[in-house]
C-alpha cells in the first residue's frame, strides 16, 4: 500500500458515497494535502488548509478524532464559522476528522465527508482509525514533508546513518527526543542539520 492507496481503499471500506483525504502537517503546523478520493473532499480539505480552521486542525492540535456529524449545528458554526458556511455551500454536511499519530505526534489527519448528516457509525469508525495507523506506518517510512520542507527528512537521513537504523526508527528518535527535551521539533532537526547534535552516542 502507498500513501495514494489510504485514501482509496479507506474510501471503498467506509461507502462511495463518501469522500476521504489525507493532509499531512509539519513540525510548524503548515499542512498539504497528499491525497483525496470521493466527492466535496477536494474542496474540504483546501478550504480547512486555506483557512486554517475547522475538524483537520482541531484532531492534529489535540490528538483525537473530532466527529461532526452536522456542519449546521450551532457548536460546529461556533467553533468554525468561515469553514462551515463554505463547505456546506459546497454541499458537505458531515466531516470525520481522525489525527494520524506516529509516537504520539500527530503527522496527518484522515478525514471523512459525507453530503447528508448524521453520525458515524461504529464500523466506519474502526476502518477509519484503521487506515488512520496505516497512514502513519507509511508516512514514518519517509513520505514527503509538509510544504515542500525537506528539513526533516534530511535530518532524518542523517540520524539514519547514525544510528544504523531504517528511516521509521530515526524519524521516531528525533521526535521522542523533542518531547523528551519539551522542545518544538523544529529545534532538533536544525541541531541535527549543523552537527550541534548527534544520536550515535544517544542510543
Amino acid at each position: 500500500m502507498s500513501i495514494d492507496d489510504i485514501c482509496r481503499q479507506a474510501r471503498n471500506a467506509v461507502g462511495l458515497s463518501s469522500g476521504v483525504g489525507l493532509t499531512i502537517l509539519n513540525e510548524l503546523g503548515n499542512a498539504r494535502v497528499v491525497c483525496v478520493d470521493g466527492p466535496f473532499i477536494d474542496f474540504v480539505e483546501q478550504l480547512q488548509v486555506s483557512l486554517g480552521q475547522g475538524p483537520l486542525f482541531e484532531a492534529a492540535w489535540t490528538a483525537r478524532p473530532v466527529l461532526v456529524d452536522d456542519l449546521a449545528a450551532t457548536t460546529a458554526t461556533l467553533r468554525w464559522a468561515a469553514f462551515t458556511v463554505l463547505a456546506r455551500r459546497h454541499g458537505a454536511a458531515a466531516l470525520f476528522s481522525f489525527p494520524v499519530p506516529l509516537d504520539g505526534f500527530p503527522l496527518a489527519v484522515l478525514d471523512l465527508c459525507r453530503s447528508t448528516p448524521g453520525p458515524l457509525s461504529e464500523p466506519a469508525r474502526i476502518e477509519m482509525t484503521r487506515y488512520a495507523a496505516a497512514a502513519a506506518l507509511l508516512i514514518g517510512d519517509g513520505a514527503p514533508a509538509a510544504g515542500g520542507d525537506f528539513r526533516l527528512q534530511r535530518a532524518t537521513g542523517i540520524v539514519m546513518g547514525q544510528m544504523g537504523a531504517n528511516a521509521a526508527s530515526a524519524s521516531r528518535r528525533l521526535r521522542r527526543h523533542a518531547s523528551g527535551q519539551n522542545r518544538p521539533l523544529g529545534d532538533i532537526v536544525e541541531d541535527v542539520l549543523t552537527g550541534d547534535l548527534r544520536f550515535d552516542s544517544h542510543r
